[in-house]
């Protein structure tokens, strides 16, 4: 078995490219409870690389298709505040069900790279980490997990070396 971890982001004030102090303190304390990670990947967006950094991780690749869902994708979505919106959306348009798709080819090749045991870091952005999870392993029981990931929260997917097989909500409380 292999996990992939797929966390948003440390805190940031307002629209700011960059992590906020606060967001670099969470990023750190958030890396010194997880054992390490085989390979990391982020979007190329400063907070996400500055938020693996700062939980002490290497960067392996930072991939565009992390940094935002395609336009398509976001006007047909348009705003959501819950993991079970995502997970409609994925269902019923046909844009969200694409770029879901594409994300959860990224995890796919990322957990194809892992050896056996090993464990992966995606850092990203709010609903991209959603619909990725959505999409990689769409039987999660996202209806019951509530609000989108907060700074640092995601969700740990579990592959058997064929496919995703089970999903963890990751909650770390914060700002």
């Amino acid at each position: 078995m292999r996990s992939v971890e797929l966390r948003r982001h440390s805190h940031r004030e307002g629209g700011a490219a960059h992590l906020s102090r606060l967001g670099r303190q969470m990023a750190e304390h958030v890396g010194r409870s997880a054992p390490p990670f085989d390979r990391v990947l982020t979007s190329p967006v400063p907070r996400a690389v500055e938020t693996a950094e700062a939980m002490g991780q290497r960067i392996d690749a930072r991939d565009p298709a992390l940094a935002t869902l395609d336009a398509s994708a976001e006007s047909a979505l348009g705003p959501v505040v819950t993991w079970a919106e995502v997970a409609l959306g994925f269902v019923r348009l046909p844009p969200v069900a694409r770029n879901g798709a594409l994300l959860a080819e990224v995890f796919e090749r990322l957990a194809a790279s892992l050896p056996e045991g090993g464990r992966g870091l995606v850092v990203s952005h709010s609903v991209v980490v959603e619909l990725g999870a959505v999409a990689a392993f769409p039987s999660a029981p996202t209806v019951s997990w509530g609000p989108l990931a907060g700074y640092l929260e995601g969700v740990r997917l579990v592959h058997d070396g064929s496919r995703f097989v089970s999903a963890e909500l990751l909650r770390v409380g914060g700002p």
